[in-house]
């Protein structure tokens, strides 16, 4: 019984530190705080232990500054060939963790306006994503180069003290991670950026400004029909010259 009020006591102290530091925070996890030594204003931490996920889960829900989101999408994009991404507003990532095992499953939504320029016109656009994805981070594999399955699903032996579902198997994607720490960051960025369109275009789905369509003065100065008499190839300037010199019939 001593055993078991111990642990009620602790489960409700740690309820209640979390709660004051949600309160002090405004709801709000605290991993991203105000900097003035960094240069976007503020510095973030997102890896989680895996002691910190408990069996009721770990929430975090974090605003995510303008500033701050627009420096971590230029350092991360991959493709350096294609414009790159810039927040327009501030963002919101809210995250539950629930750890069975050596499993953790996540369930997120994340909310961001971005924007680049129009592929087509090369117009300003804001695109818009709110987006809600699962998730399960697994312990690295003992030998990654090790791609034979032993019959413990799709993890292989590296896994084998994982309980095996048809979820684990087949559902969620999988993140995997070393030495117990969980890098939500990378999650996030990695699903942002399979996510956000290579090519896009005044008019797309998730687009919410200039939605009137690609600018009508890229079109303007278009060779029409009508002003083919008006246009002289000057290879054969010459010859019209000529012509009009000819006496008229």
């Amino acid at each position: 019984m001593s055993v078991n009020k111990t642990s009620e006591a602790l489960k409700k102290a740690r309820q209640d530190f979390e709660e004051r530091e949600r309160a002090r925070f405004d709801g709000l996890s605290g991993r991203i705080k105000a900097d003035k030594r960094e240069k976007c204003g503020y510095t973030a931490d997102f890896i989680v232990g895996l002691d910190e996920v408990r069996t009721d889960g770990l929430l975090v829900k974090e605003n995510l500054p303008q500033s701050w989101l627009s420096e971590i999408l230029d350092k991360n994009q991959e493709n350096k060939e294609i414009p790159c991404w810039d927040a327009q507003a501030d963002g919101l990532l809210d995250l539950k963790l629930q750890r069975d095992n050596h499993l953790v499953k996540l369930k997120g939504h994340l909310s961001l306006k971005v924007g680049r320029s129009c592929d087509r016109c090369l117009m300003p656009l804001t695109y818009e994503l709110d987006r809600s994805w699962k998730l399960h981070f697994l312990p690295a594999p003992l030998n990654p180069e090790m791609e034979f399955n032993f019959g413990l699903g799709d993890m292989g032996e590296a896994h084998a003290h994982l309980p095996i579902s048809d979820e684990v198997d087949s559902g969620p994607d999988a993140c995997f991670y070393e030495n117990d720490r969980l890098d939500l960051l990378a999650a996030m960025l990695e699903e942002v950026f399979l996510v956000l369109p290579a090519y896009i275009h005044c008019g797309d789905l998730h687009v919410v400004a200039n939605e009137q369509g690609c600018d009508p003065q890229a079109d303007q100065g278009v060779w029409e029909p009508k002003s083919q008499e008006k246009w002289v190839d000057p290879r054969w300037a010459g010859l019209l010259e000529m012509k009009d010199k000819l006496p008229k019939s």
